[in-house]
């Protein structure tokens, strides 16, 4: 289904339409007021997801939330023509702004309000329309292949994440993700809860997992490795982790850390993988890119 939303042309010509109408024009910081503006919509300075404001929504905004398991982090009232986002995360919040400016342009959505938490903006959500919102948002807020173009003379390092998120106005988590998934070459990118999940044996749980199409075709699809980061080739990663998540929680994390590991592809040869261990504060990343290097061959 991922694939089928990330190719779809009404998709990308809706998100393409609104970044013309917008007068974007390669223009950096992404102007997402402007966005917003552009696709008939508007923020107000209060928000309903306010504390205070939540419980006197109108009846048909409330139903929508009622719908959800989770905390509303943003949401579109189309009767309104507004986009709302809990104040808590509005400096960061250009991804869940975008998302609900999808759910206003994509042609096929029209229901008059969308209520979003983390599982619905999260790229593992299994909910089409919300798969679909997700796609233009990052469309939008990296303006179609500007990203790739602004990455194309660098080399797909931890800095590059820092300083490309920066250019763009978007979070290291959402730029860490479009970086791989649209990187030309075979690169895998997780991203894992900072702390671990059990000390003995010690094992992080992995939250995302994403890939490069020509990762797939040369190494195991990362949206099937284990939710738990504790044995197989895995083993050798959960160290590197471990010792970022101790540095961030002492609050003395500075750099990535950089090392190599045997990991297998699917002929089931070994290669040297280069792995980047980086974070955010909140998760932990761990960026794999295989080098040339054949460390024991199946033949």
């Amino acid at each position: 289904m991922l694939d089928e939303v990330r190719n779809d042309p009404e998709l990308a010509g809706a998100a393409k339409k609104l970044l013309l109408l917008a007068d974007v024009q390669d223009e950096l910081p992404t102007p997402i007021a402007r966005l917003i503006t552009a696709a008939g919509l508007s923020e107000p300075a209060e928000s309903l997801l306010s504390d205070e404001c939540i419980d006197q929504a109108p009846s048909h905004l409330m139903d929508v939330m009622r719908g959800i398991s989770g905390k509303v982090l943003a949401l579109l009232d189309r009767r309104e023509k507004e986009v709302h986002i809990r104040p808590e995360h509005a400096s960061n919040g250009a991804f869940k702004r975008l998302h609900e400016v999808g759910h206003h342009i994509i042609p096929c959505q029209s229901d008059l309000a969308y209520a979003d938490d983390y599982f619905t903006l999260s790229p593992e959500t299994s909910a089409l329309f919300e798969l679909q919102a997700n796609h233009v948002a990052a469309e939008l807020l990296f303006q179609g292949t500007l990203l790739q173009e602004q990455a194309a003379s660098r080399r797909l390092r931890a800095k590059s994440v820092l300083e490309l998120s920066a250019t763009f106005g978007a979070t290291i988590h959402s730029t860490f993700r479009r970086l791989v998934e649209t990187n030309a070459k075979p690169v895998a990118g997780v991203v894992l809860n900072r702390q671990p999940s059990c000390i003995a044996p010690l094992s992080f749980e992995r939250r995302e997992a994403f890939s490069s199409v020509l990762w797939r075709s040369r190494y195991h699809d990362p949206h099937n490795w284990p939710q738990w980061f504790d044995s197989g080739p895995f083993e050798a990663v959960v160290p590197h982790v471990a010792a970022v998540s101790t540095l961030l929680e002492s609050g003395s994390y500075k750099d990535p850390i950089r090392t190599r590991i045997p990991w297998p592809d699917l002929n089931g040869e070994i290669r040297a993988m280069r792995i980047e261990v980086f974070t955010n504060t909140y998760h932990i990343f761990v960026l794999f890119a295989p080098s040339r290097a054949v460390l024991l061959s199946a033949h």
